[in-house]
C-alpha cells in the first residue's frame, strides 16, 4: 500500500495477511509436513520424496518464518482493544473462537493424546493461542476500567500489578500457547501503547510515533525470546511495524479472520490423517 506521499506503508489489512500467512507456514510444517516425514505413504517413491533434503529443509525453515505471527497478532490485539466499539464483545468473539478452535488445535498438535475410537476428541493439557489472547485482552479490559474509574493512585497501581501477575499466572496454569510469556508480551504491548499515547505529541493510540511503535514491538518480543531463542526471528516484525500507517487498508471480513485459525488447522490435520 502507498501513502499519499508515495512512501511504502503497511495497512492493518496488510499486517493481518502477513500474520495469517506466517502462521499458515508454521502450521503447514508442524501439523502437515511432520506427519508425512514420519509416516509417508508405504511406497518407495513417496518415502524418498518426503525424506529428501529439500523437504527436510523446508520443514526446518518454515517454523522460523512462523515466528513472525504471534508478535503481529499481539500488536493487532492491542490495536483492536483501542479501536473497537465494544471491548466485551471483542473478548467474547475471541473466547468463542478459542473454544471452537480447541478440537482442530488438538487434532493438529496433540493428536497423540487423542483416541477417536473411544470418543476422546479433545484434551486439556495444552490450549490454543486464542486462549492466550483472551486472557491478555481480559486483563487489559480490567486494567483500563480501573484506571478510568479511579485514576493512577498508589493503591490502583498495586491492584494493576496484581491483575498483571494474576493473568500471567493464569496463562501458565492453563498452559496456553506461549504460556505465561505470551500473556506477558500482551501486557507489555498494552503498557507501551498506553504510555506512548500519553507522552507523544499527537496523543493518538494508532498509529503511535515510530519510536514508540519500535519500542512496543521490541519489548513485547523480549519475553518470547526468554521462552525460546527461535523467537528472535520475530524481530523482523519491528521493521514491518515501522512501516505501519495506521490505516485500515480496505475491508477484510472479521469473521474470516477469526475462522481462519480453526479452519486451517482442521484442514491440515485432516490432510495429514488422510495421507498418512
Amino acid at each position: 500500500t502507498e501513502s499519499p506521499g508515495s512512501q511504502f506503508q503497511l495497512t492493518t489489512r496488510a499486517i493481518k495477511w502477513i500474520a495469517l500467512f506466517s502462521m499458515l507456514c508454521d502450521h503447514f510444517a508442524k501439523v502437515f509436513l511432520i506427519g508425512l516425514i514420519n509416516h509417508p505413504w508405504p511406497n518407495a517413491s513417496t518415502t524418498v520424496f518426503f525424506h529428501s533434503e529439500q523437504i527436510i529443509r523446508l520443514y526446518e525453515f518454515l517454523p522460523y518464518f512462523g515466528r513472525l505471527a504471534f508478535p503481529l497478532f499481539v500488536f493487532l490485539l492491542v490495536e483492536g482493544f483501542y479501536l473497537t466499539k465494544n471491548r466485551w464483545k471483542y473478548l467474547r468473539r475471541i473466547f468463542i473462537f478459542a473454544l471452537i478452535s480447541e478440537i482442530p488445535f488438538d487434532m493438529g498438535f496433540r493428536y497423540k493424546n487423542l483416541d477417536p475410537a473411544a470418543g476422546k476428541l479433545i484434551e486439556f493439557s495444552y490450549q490454543n493461542v486464542l486462549f492466550t489472547l483472551a486472557i491478555g485482552l481480559f486483563a487489559m479490559i480490567l486494567i483500563e476500567m480501573i484506571l478510568t474509574k479511579f485514576g493512577t493512585t498508589s493503591p490502583v497501581s498495586i491492584l494493576i500489578v496484581f491483575i498483571a501477575i494474576g493473568s500471567i499466572w493464569l496463562g501458565n496454569r492453563l498452559d496456553v500457547d506461549y504460556h505465561a510469556y505470551g500473556v506477558a508480551a500482551i501486557l507489555i504491548a498494552y503498557a507501551i501503547r498506553k504510555v506512548g499515547s500519553i507522552r507523544s505529541d499527537s496523543g493518538s493510540v494508532s498509529p503511535l510515533p515510530l519510536p514508540w511503535r519500535t519500542a512496543e514491538m521490541l519489548l513485547l518480543i523480549i519475553p518470547l525470546i526468554l521462552m525460546s531463542t527461535s523467537e528472535v526471528w520475530g524481530l523482523i516484525d519491528v521493521a514491518l511495524i515501522a512501516l505501519y500507517s495506521g490505516r485500515r487498508g480496505g475491508h477484510m471480513n472479521k469473521w474470516f479472520f477469526y475462522a481462519f485459525y480453526p479452519a486451517h488447522l482442521f484442514i491440515l490435520a485432516l490432510l495429514r490423517i488422510i495421507l498418512t
